[in-house]
């Protein structure tokens, strides 16, 4: 065996290639530090038709793809295919499925992972973007095909407890509302808009069983989402946060020590002047002086 068939073995069983599939080339470009590695399906080898799963004959091929994969080294890695065409008796003439990537990506299944990996590690997409060297396109391209991924693996299994929040993520009031499953810290689904009518909708999506099995839902004291979880969920108990409690709490004290003030003030009683952070602060946190 010469140097170049052991090198290609070897990225072979680097990338995880079984027959058919081999690697037949690699295009090294020290200077732009880029490599393409070629991979073809050895001629005569039959492939699986993804609709059945019977082993086909190879037809042609289709016009040559590439996907990023992980790099090198230092050098970002492309792998490159013409994708072969089968012929099944039963489905007819089909575009193979190659192992390495998933439909309509342009990524590797390895690359996806990672770029998954780097984004949920990052404090923004501004400097995972930077790290792995994609465009705004391919960042959201890639979370897109995560999504679809999480999607097709729900299940109907119990949940027991699952909280509803928006966020503002873009000027001028634009609102998301999400749900999660707070037990297993994940989001089950996201809509636009924080209206009672977008907070029904992602509850009523939940399965009957899920819904007969939650027992508190969590959230702030938004009405739309306290209403619509009285409609869609009527036994199970709504759990207001501490933050939440505290801040309302807070207000209304305030609001008591100002009229109490103004009242005072007219009998000649200024002692409740100056004292709105006092009434607000916990006693163990008093100054001397304020004791």
């Amino acid at each position: 065996m010469d140097i170049q068939s052991a090198v290609n073995q070897d990225y072979e069983q680097l990338l995880g290639l079984t027959k058919p599939w081999r690697v037949s080339d690699r295009e090294l470009d020290i200077e732009a530090k880029h490599l393409v590695i070629k991979i073809i399906a050895k001629k005569g080898e039959k492939l699986p038709c993804h609709q059945c799963d019977t082993p086909c004959a190879q037809e042609d091929h289709r016009e040559e793809r590439s996907w990023r994969h992980l790099d090198t080294m230092q050098f970002t890695t492309i792998i490159s295919c013409r994708i072969p065409r089968i012929r099944c008796a039963k489905h007819g003439i089909l575009t193979t499925i190659v192992p390495w990537a998933n439909k309509y990506s342009r990524f590797t299944k390895l690359f996806e992972a990672f770029a998954i990996d780097v984004l949920t590690s990052s404090k923004s997409i501004t400097s995972s973007r930077a790290l792995l060297r994609l465009s705004w396109d391919q960042v959201h391209e890639i979370q897109k095909h995560a999504v679809i991924r999480g999607m097709t693996r729900k299940n109907d299994d119990t949940i027991r407890h699952v909280g509803i929040d928006e966020k503002n993520f873009l000027k001028r009031y634009s609102y998301t509302s999400i749900l999660t499953d707070i037990d297993k810290g994940r989001v089950l689904d996201v809509a636009q808009e924080r209206t009672q009518e977008v907070a029904m909708t992602l509850l009523t999506k939940l399965s009957d069983k899920q819904k007969e099995s939650i027992e508190a839902v969590a959230m702030d004291m938004w009405p739309a989402f306290m209403n619509a979880t009285a409609t869609i969920l009527p036994s199970a108990d709504i759990v207001h946060d501490k933050y939440h409690v505290a801040a309302y709490l807070g207000k209304a004290v305030d609001a008591v020590r100002k009229k109490e003030s103004v009242l005072m003030m007219k009998s000649g009683n200024s002692d409740l002047k100056g004292t709105k952070y006092l009434w607000l602060t916990n006693p163990d946190n008093w100054s001397k002086e304020a004791k």
